[in-house]
């Protein structure tokens, strides 16, 4: 375990940025389940395990979004540009919420902090 980011923060901000990833596989997976849209012969697997990735990443998404509806407008806010946002930097969602660096990085992670609760990732 990392002595600076434990394990309950480190799987936290996992979670949080995977988020873009599933979003985009899941809008794909409803592509590749339209009948009007078609692939091909050659795109592997079949329509029911496609079906089953989509309803496991629907889940991940939906858990997702509850528990970040759950905190906060501005813990909402900053989750969304920082983790939701490919390639955001702290500097730049700094800037974004007119944060001083400490009011920025008190509210970070406070808001990992609540995010990990709402996860039951944090145990003391």
């Amino acid at each position: 375990m990392n002595k600076k980011n434990p394990d309950w923060y480190q799987k936290t901000i996992a979670r949080l940025s995977c988020y873009p990833m599933l979003y985009t596989r899941a809008a794909i997976l409803r592509l590749r389940l339209d009948p009007d849209y078609h692939w091909g012969a050659d795109v592997p697997g079949t329509a029911q395990e496609a079906e089953k990735e989509l309803l496991e990443l629907t889940y991940s998404l939906n858990e997702v979004d509850y528990v970040v509806g759950q905190l906060a407008k501005d813990k909402q806010e900053l989750i969304k540009l920082r983790y939701f946002q490919r390639g955001a930097k702290d500097v730049e969602v700094m800037k974004q919420l007119a944060l001083s660096q400490s009011s920025y990085y008190r509210l970070r992670n406070r808001t990992i902090l609540n995010v990990a609760n709402l996860f039951n990732l944090y145990l003391e």
